[in-house]
């Protein structure tokens, strides 16, 4: 019973209880009214009045416990509700906590397969560096959808980083080189962060394909670490959005990627 209801009661009772208070009084009156010795009028006058006052006490006293008692079954139900709500919001935010709970093991899950399927088993056996880092860069074409990509690898003897693979690119691009802090890629290695390009330079890249050239819309960088020194270079193009959480994945492997290739 809401507090509307209450008041709604409320006022019916007192209408009630006013039309019985004029009904007892009018029949008092009647009956007074009705005997002709004044002396007996006057002796029965205060008991009927005594009992019209005690009839009104009782139905006064009937009202207000009813609506007494409708306050009590208002806020009763008030506190339930209250329970109700606090209940639903406290299992609301049970399931929105399960929820991350579970999107973060399904992600940790993914990553973890995503990087068994790029330094799986047949990457590893490979003892050739440039075999390696082609095979390295089709397992990450096949994962992330990569359009192109090139592989530096840091020359021990100069420290010129020079490609080693690529990716769905012609020949006569692959004849770049870089110094470490030198143009994007060499400032990636300098950083020894993952960098991710949206303002791409303008002819810095161009996808070719039978339909003609296009511009990737984004840019990636991925330093290859070994000791915390970048000693390789990992630029991808992509004409999509990134997959999200591929700077974490790939990172993951980058220290990996990094003792292999110093062993090759």
């Amino acid at each position: 019973m809401n507090s509307a209801k209450i008041k709604q009661n409320t006022i019916i009772l007192t209408i009630i209880y006013v039309l019985a208070s004029i009904f007892i009084y009018w029949v008092i009156l009647k009956f007074v009214n009705e005997i002709d010795d004044l002396d007996e009028n006057l002796t029965l006058f205060p008991v009927f009045f005594f009992i019209y006052l005690v009839i009104n006490l009782f139905i006064v006293s009937y009202l207000i416990f009813h609506v007494f008692k409708a306050i009590q079954i208002n806020e009763s139900i008030e506190i339930v509700n209250l329970g109700i709500e606090e209940y639903k919001n406290e299992v609301v935010s049970i399931e929105k906590e399960e929820e991350e709970k579970r999107k973060k093991v399904e992600r940790k899950l993914m990553t973890k397969q995503i990087t068994l399927n790029i330094m799986n088993v047949d990457l590893r056996k490979t003892n050739n560096i440039s075999d390696y880092c082609s095979k390295l860069l089709k397992n990450i074409a096949i994962e992330f959808e990569i359009v192109q990509a090139l592989f530096f690898v840091k020359n021990r003897k100069n420290d010129t980083f020079e490609v080693k693979a690529s990716y769905a690119l012609t020949e006569e691009k692959l004849d770049r080189h870089f110094l470490l802090g030198e143009g994007i890629p060499g400032q990636v290695a300098l950083n020894r962060k993952f960098s991710i390009i949206r303002n791409i330079p303008e002819d810095y890249i161009t996808i070719e394909s039978g339909l003609g050239k296009s511009s990737p819309h984004l840019l990636a960088f991925l330093p290859i670490l070994y000791n915390n020194h970048s000693i390789g270079i990992v630029e991808m193009a992509f004409f999509q959005q990134f997959p999200d959480d591929i700077d974490v994945i790939l990172m993951e492997i980058s220290e990996t990627v990094g003792n292999d290739i110093s062993k090759l």
